[in-house]
């Protein structure tokens, strides 16, 4: 009874906390691992709450070795764990007989349902005040804007998004329980626009959660295989549409890794993941495709410094170049990189130091230049991107309000919550 205390005072206060989160296509309870449950700060997770499964599920995840294989940035070999070897035969959309082995931190353990957001036919704000970290996309069908954020310290995720009916942004919204959720990437998969979005924790493990269908909605929150059984990750980075294969980077211990789905096909497996050669420590990273379909990255290192590399051909087996400076805005040193786009395709890197945000185009000669305007005090920012339009800053300032600037205007538009 003394262990399932703690749990059952959780449950209360997160189901009084997070009753009026709602969704708009999705019933189910979402379930944590109890080895997750205890890992990630869940705690308690042997007892308390009285309801469990034992089916354990992952999308479909190939090969998991990491190596430095096509010599990928000069990399070398690193230990890994033996993956599933496969993808599913739904393509990746999990099932209840897809389960990673016990060798790969998820297999095995019983699960225990944690509380999640209650779901409704509508959508109901909640009270969420301190965005760590943000990312952007495209809503499902293409418009214009959805964000979401992380709180680590009510294990919640939030997103609002942009109403074209209304011309109104609608206010927080619950986007489930991660536990103790970091860094987060979102992106919409090439052909179907559909969203995904991944998350690091405070304790350097990670999630994803997908869009599979106008009928189905979101999924559950799945965990993802790390590179090693030592991995403790710290950001990360996903290149979706216009990129034919999604990509995704993070940082593992300051070293930079990838990883690509094996084809083009919505939710197919995930291929190996690679090390970088980056001669640094990285904390933060980002990722865009050139209109070549040849991925670039950006780097920021643990001094503030910017380091860039990109493949050497268009494939998505292709090596990285060795890392090169790119050289910063004199006497400013950034916190925060992002990665966007002009309207005719070509990358921007955008830069946040000293509390405002900076950008410059990639592979040309050009200079950082200060995004100015009537520019709020920056402490995190996100950057979304749509076809045939410069990309979209959106910056949370000191008082943690929500603003939004188009690149190239002189702009600060502040997301006001609907009356």
């Amino acid at each position: 009874m003394q262990r399932r205390a703690p749990f059952a005072i959780f449950l209360a206060v997160a189901i009084s906390q997070y009753a009026a989160c709602r969704n708009f296509n999705d019933d189910r309870p979402h379930a944590i691992s109890e080895e997750q449950a205890g890992t990630m700060g869940f705690s308690g997770a042997d007892g308390g709450g009285g309801t469990h499964t034992t089916a354990s599920s992952t999308a479909g995840e190939a090969g998991q070795t990491v190596s430095a294989a096509g010599g990928q940035g000069g990399g070398s070999p690193v230990e890994g764990e033996a993956g599933s070897g496969s993808a599913n035969a739904n393509g990746g959309v999990p099932s209840s007989t897809d389960s990673v082995g016990p060798d790969e931190g998820f297999g095995g353990a019983e699960e225990v349902l944690v509380p999640s957001c209650a779901f409704g036919a509508g959508a109901n704000p909640i009270d969420f005040t301190t965005p760590s970290a943000l990312s952007v996309n495209l809503l499902q069908g293409g418009g214009p804007y959805e964000i979401f954020a992380t709180q680590p310290t009510s294990n919640l995720m939030a997103y609002r998004w942009y109403d074209t009916y209304s011309t109104t942004w609608f206010s927080w919204n619950c986007f489930d329980l991660v536990p103790h959720p970091a860094r987060v990437a979102a992106t919409n998969l090439l052909g179907n626009l559909f969203p995904e979005v991944y998350v690091t924790t405070k304790l350097g493990s990670m999630f994803v959660r997908r869009f599979y269908s106008t009928s189905s909605g979101w999924g559950e929150w799945e965990p993802l295989q790390l590179p090693t059984s030592r991995s403790m990750l710290s950001d990360v980075a996903v290149v979706g549409s216009p990129s034919r294969i999604l990509f995704l980077y993070v940082i593992d211990g300051g070293a930079i890794l990838v990883r690509h789905r094996v084809s083009a096909e919505p939710f197919s497996a995930y291929g190996p993941w690679h090390r970088l050669g980056a001669p640094f420590q990285a904390k933060r990273i980002c990722g865009a495709v050139g209109i070549d379909q040849i991925q670039n990255i950006a780097a920021l290192s643990s001094d503030g410094s910017v380091f860039v590399s990109k493949q050497n051909a268009a494939s998505p087996d292709a090596a990285f170049s060795d890392f090169e400076p790119l050289g910063l805005p004199s006497q400013t040193t950034f916190d925060e990189l992002q990665c966007g786009y002009l309207a005719d395709g070509t990358i921007v890197l955008f830069g946040l130091g000293g509390g405002a945000i900076w950008s410059r185009t990639l592979g040309t000669s050009s200079e950082w230049t200060e995004e100015s305007g009537n520019s709020p005090y920056i402490q995190t920012f996100s950057v979304g991107s749509r076809p045939g339009s410069n990309s979209t800053v959106f910056a949370a300032d000191a008082s943690n309000a929500i603003w939004s600037h188009l690149d190239g205007s002189e702009e600060w538009d502040a997301i006001i919550d609907p009356q």
